[in-house]
């Protein structure tokens, strides 16, 4: 007796191939990647060890509780996580790690269920190490918090002269708000007695040293005439250039 089993045959490669597939691509991936059970690690590829710093053999059948700097931390990332999963599908929380060496490093999570609504308990997540990114946004939020509270006007141009920043005490010595400043040549906003003569050198003063100290006599906006002094420094890209 013989059956056909072409199509069975078929679909089981059709599997392998999708398996080989996903495998290559969980080795490859840039972010760490691995799969779950009631949030026992039951699988993580590569870049998951880089970034906690254990082996694959130290991950496996742990519970990521070990990662977390606390039990709060854990019962959050759990609650948070799975209430997402059950209203849209995936669940992505931020979150803090701590690695093997000891330190602690910040982590975008994303996770799926491998069946949505079936009977299979895994679920596949992503791990996004976002140290970097978290400490850069932190001290661009300290720089703006220091130029919006010194009592020096601080200001900022593109290299066609262009207002892009204005602080509060600019707002205050030149009488120009920093919706009004922002988007003007500094020219306008700053008009100065410089000479053509001077305002050369200023240049070749900035394109040399990176700075130049000057005093002017300029206008506020509503005429008063005011004496100021100001020291303009130079901001280069990676090529040297001036922006």
């Amino acid at each position: 007796m013989f059956s056909d089993i072409t199509e069975r045959k078929h679909a089981e490669e059709e599997l392998r191939k999708s398996e080989a597939h996903l495998q290559s691509v969980f080795r490859a991936a840039p972010i760490g990647v691995g799969v779950v059970v009631d949030r026992m690690f039951k699988q993580v590829n590569k870049r998951m060890c880089e970034i906690t710093g254990y082996s694959n053999e130290e991950l496996v059948g742990q519970n990521a509780r070990m990662l977390y700097t606390c039990d709060d931390d854990y019962e959050h990332v759990g609650r948070e996580k799975y209430r997402q999963i059950r209203d849209f599908g995936t669940g992505t929380v931020e979150t803090r790690w701590k690695c093997k060496a000891g330190n602690i490093i910040d982590v975008l999570l994303s996770s799926t269920p491998i069946d949505m609504g079936g009977p299979s308990e895994e679920v596949v997540f992503t791990a996004l190490d976002i140290t970097e990114r978290k400490r850069a946004e932190e001290q661009v939020a300290y720089q703006a918090h220091l130029l919006a509270n010194v009592n020096d006007a601080i200001m900022a141009t593109d290299d066609r002269f262009v207002v892009t920043a204005w602080n509060r005490a600019a707002e205050e010595i030149h009488g120009w708000k920093a919706e009004e400043a922002i988007g003007r040549l500094v020219q306008e906003v700053i008009p100065s007695d410089l000479t053509d003569v001077q305002a050369e050198e200023a240049l070749r003063s900035l394109a040399e040293n990176g700075r130049y100290r000057v005093e002017i006599s300029t206008r506020r906006r509503d005429g008063q005439p005011i004496e100021v002094e100001g020291t303009t420094v130079a901001l280069r890209g990676k090529d040297g250039r001036i922006t």
